[in-house]
């Protein structure tokens, strides 16, 4: 198969770690009118199955590491495709009136609190729009180049390769088998994305606190920033910018301005360029041309925009006087307890406020008297009596609050973009189970 071989109108899979080649697919699908469909490389083989049969995929282009996937459709090596190979993807005098800004470009599942991912299908304009109001936000151009850390199969990843196209950036790919602090030290960048589980271990590096001092900007996200976070980093002189997106917006929707990020208090800072953000009953709506055009089901497209053309993304949040954004928790994991309403963002903000806890992570398990009880997972690179933990809990929540069970975090937890928190209670349940 080659590149010609990618006609209009087809839904093009790829399963593949970060690559020059992935890049260089992707803008080639476009330029064919092609819809390119990353696939997560987390997925078992019958989750990847079946997401590329809900939504209709006609090839599934895969790098040699996944190559022995079994799957209905057309399977095909991404090298037999894509010929030439590079560290750095960057395209010269990218026109984009060459491309149709109503065209179908991706289809992107969602990760993190829903049982089941969502396929969220994006066009040509919500990703120039998104890389438009974030390259007016971070300037980002000819000369500079941004180190790709974060999984291509997600939007924060996936929205880099027409940030770079619209403006001649380059796009660093370090090797696979790197850690992220051997990604830092050996390659040269001018720009960074990190999730806080990244940036934190950065920062015990000195030798890579030193190179990140020399860039550009550094774009933190997908999870809560904690302030702890954010006033160690701009103790040692880094160029941070925090931000909150989501994949139906194309990536970022709020992201802080550069300069001091004292002023923001712990926000994601303002709505960038070309979208618009309110909050109804507490909830975080996003309106603007960086919005998808729907969930894909069932092979059909499925509208989630109201009347006004607002989005409720299903997380909860409030601005400041300044108008800046306070991310405060998800809608969509809540659950009851005792008939009391249990938001595990606010117990998990109490717990990362231990001493010693880096990651905490809250969810359901079910209970015959309570209905649910909260269940705590920590991260903490010493151990934690858990007495401790729970007295400091009780000080600043209500009794049905305190977790029933703190357990160690997993070590092969993902520390990328989003927990999958339905792998932790399946966890719980287990451990819960063992006790009893």
């Amino acid at each position: 198969m080659k590149v010609t071989d990618i006609i209009d109108g087809q839904r093009i899979a790829i399963l593949s770690e970060n690559s020059f080649k992935y890049a260089a697919l992707t803008a080639a699908c476009w330029r064919a009118g092609a819809v390119v469909v990353p696939v997560s490389t987390r997925y078992p083989d019958r989750k990847t199955k079946q997401a590329l049969e809900d939504v209709g995929c006609d090839k599934l282009i895969v790098s040699k590491k996944y190559s022995e996937i079994e799957t209905d459709i057309e399977k095909v090596l991404i090298d037999d495709v894509v010929k030439h190979d590079s560290s750095e993807f960057a395209v010269d005098d990218f026109d984009i009136t060459t491309l149709d800004l109503n065209a179908d470009a991706s289809i992107i599942f969602t990760s993190g609190s829903s049982d089941k991912p969502k396929a969220v299908l994006h066009t040509i304009g919500n990703h120039y729009y998104s890389a438009l109001g974030s390259n007016a936000n971070i300037p980002f151009g000819k000369g500079d180049s941004w180190l790709m850390t974060l999984p291509m199969y997600h939007v924060s990843g996936f929205s880099l390769i027409m940030r770079a196209m619209i403006n001649g950036g380059a796009i660093v790919f370090p090797g696979v088998r790197f850690s992220i602090n051997e990604c830092v030290k050996s390659c040269d960048f001018t720009h960074i994305s990190l999730v806080p589980a990244q940036l934190s271990d950065l920062l015990e590096d000195k030798e890579c606190v030193e190179k990140l001092k020399q860039l550009s900007a550094i774009l933190v996200g997908g999870a809560e920033v904690r302030q702890q976070l954010i006033e160690k980093a701009t103790g040692n002189g880094l160029p941070i910018h925090t931000t909150y997106g989501s994949t139906e917006a194309a990536s970022q929707i709020t992201t802080t301005a550069a300069g001091d990020l004292e002023k923001y208090k712990g926000t994601s800072g303002k709505a960038l360029e070309h979208r618009q953000v309110k909050i109804s009953d507490g909830r975080i709506m996003v309106k603007g041309k960086t919005l998808f055009k729907g969930y894909i089901k069932n092979n059909s497209l499925e509208t989630a925009i109201d009347a006004d053309g607002y989005f409720a993304t299903g997380d909860l949040g409030r601005f400041d006087d300044a108008g800046n954004l306070y991310v405060t928790g998800r809608t969509d994991t809540m659950f009851v307890s005792g008939g009391e309403n249990i938001y595990p963002r606010q117990i998990e903000k109490v717990l990362e406020k231990v001493n010693g806890i880096e990651q905490a992570i809250v969810v359901p398990v079910k209970c015959k008297q309570f209905g649910f009880r909260p269940i705590a997972f920590v991260k903490s690179p010493e151990r934690i009596d858990k007495k401790i933990i729970e007295k400091a809990v009780r000080k600043k929540l209500e009794g049905f609050k305190v977790p029933a069970e703190i357990f160690d975090m997993p070590e092969n937890t993902d520390r990328g973009i989003k927990p999958d928190r339905n792998e932790l209670t399946e966890l719980a349940e287990k451990l819960i189970s063992k006790k009893t």
